[in-house]
């Protein structure tokens, strides 16, 4: 537990199971919030933070993927905000904001620039104390201007923007009619990580290539991790489907697609593109084979699909 300097009434330290319900309230709460939402986060938090004190002294892939570090105010002991960050990449050259939330006091713009204020010294105790980190990267709303410059002053600049579209169930009904005609998909396995990391470093810009540092094995899966994944789809009702289209001639993957479905229908559906740049025409066939895969689930809302940019 680490003391900022800056105050004597902040202090910053790693997350307990005591605060979850004050994550969960400062989540609803209209402050300032960026990243993903803590909604089925909660119970991987919890399962973190228990395995870690127990795994801690062996050597384990799961030890980086929980780091949240919270935000206690002195000497009524409220947590005023919080921030969860996990590697980028296996070998944690990049680190990523999955999440940062502080309260509602804190909206004002003065507060938000305040390079004392909570959301900098959090983000500051991030870069003092996650020593691997070389290169840190977000996903934040461009329309979100505190957020931005919560960012802009603790030295983020812009390095891309990712596009996101939503496709009604009636574009889906219809999208699912059509023959996708794509007799080279075939299905993800460790086995196909070398050629996803060829795919991936051909479809992204040169700079995105080096921040985001991704090698084979950030394309293959291990086994605690899928079983993970595997407890986190289960309790939230998700199932995951991922495929790629091999080209047999240049023996290379040309696309990619994962495809997160909400099994209840409380959700939307998720997806992921990436499609070499040559060859651009099989977004259409992608989506429609998308279609044909939530068709087989109850209705339910909409599917999000995002795209890296070329």
């Amino acid at each position: 537990m680490v003391t900022l300097n800056e105050t004597e009434l902040l202090v910053v330290r790693g997350v307990q199971f005591r605060d979850l319900e004050d994550l969960d309230k400062l989540t609803d709460q209209q402050g300032v919030t960026s990243g993903r939402s803590l909604a089925g986060g909660c119970p991987r938090i919890f399962f973190g933070t228990a395995c870690s004190g127990r795994l801690g002294c062996f050597p384990n892939p799961l030890q980086h993927l929980f780091h949240c570090f919270v935000a206690e105010q002195k000497p009524q002991g409220t947590i005023g905000g919080f921030v969860q960050v996990a590697p980028f990449n296996t070998s944690r050259s990049t680190w990523k904001i999955e999440q940062l939330s502080v309260q509602a006091q804190a909206i004002q713009p003065e507060l938000v620039t305040d390079p004392k204020g909570m959301g900098s010294q959090l983000l500051r105790y991030c870069f003092q104390n996650v020593w691997e980190a070389r290169t840190w990267v977000l996903d934040v709303d461009v329309n979100d201007k505190n957020i931005l410059a919560l960012y802009r002053q603790n030295g983020f600049q812009p390095l891309a923007q990712i596009t996101h579209w939503s496709l009604s169930s009636e574009l889906l009904t219809s999208l699912a009619q059509n023959d996708p005609d794509l007799p080279n998909l075939l299905p993800v396995s460790n086995a196909d990580a070398a050629l996803l990391c060829q795919l991936d470093c051909v479809s992204m810009p040169p700079l995105m290539r080096q921040v985001f540092d991704r090698h084979v094995a950030d394309f293959k899966r291990r086994f605690l991790s899928s079983l993970l994944n595997r407890w986190q789809n289960w309790y939230t009702h998700q199932e995951e489907v991922s495929g790629y289209v091999f080209e047999p001639q240049r023996k290379a993957a040309i696309a990619y697609f994962k495809l997160t479905l909400s099994t209840d229908g409380q959700q939307a559906h998720q997806a992921e593109l990436t499609v070499h740049p040559a060859y651009t025409w099989l977004y259409p066939k992608l989506l429609v084979k998308m279609a044909q895969l939530v068709q087989e689930l109850p209705p339910g809302p909409n599917v999000r699909v995002s795209r890296l940019p070329t």
